[in-house]
């Protein structure tokens, strides 16, 4: 395994996607750069291009990372997405549980379908 130091910024994020590549080329990874995309973390993005498998990536100002939509500009984490899912997932339960239900079952059922 090899050290490597980079700058911060699109030079330094354009050889970290290259060793990504590269990586990917030797053990056979397929990385899809339809469904990637890059955004500036507290700023405007900038006219810099940036590319993954020879392919340029969009500057996007919301992102998605595990779930979440991050908003670039504030670093804000846009959490309504989360919210209707639980919500609508939490009233299925208690809908198909009905109005007798066991208080333990509906707690487990909660823990497991409603909480990311």
């Amino acid at each position: 395994m090899r050290s490597v130091v980079f700058k911060a910024g699109c030079y330094g994020l354009q050889k970290l996607l290259d060793i990504c590549s590269a990586y990917g080329e030797e053990w056979d990874i397929k990385f899809n750069p339809e469904k990637s995309c890059v955004g500036p973390i507290g700023g405007n993005h900038p006219s810099a291009k940036v590319e993954l498998v020879a392919k340029s990536l969009q500057w996007r100002d919301q992102v998605k990372y595990l779930g979440c939509m991050l908003r670039c500009k504030s670093c804000d984490i846009d959490t309504s997405g989360f919210v209707s899912k639980f919500y609508g997932a939490f009233n299925s339960i208690m809908h198909v549980l009905g109005y007798k239900r066991n208080e333990m079952v509906a707690v487990q059922l909660v823990g497991s379908y409603c909480l990311p």
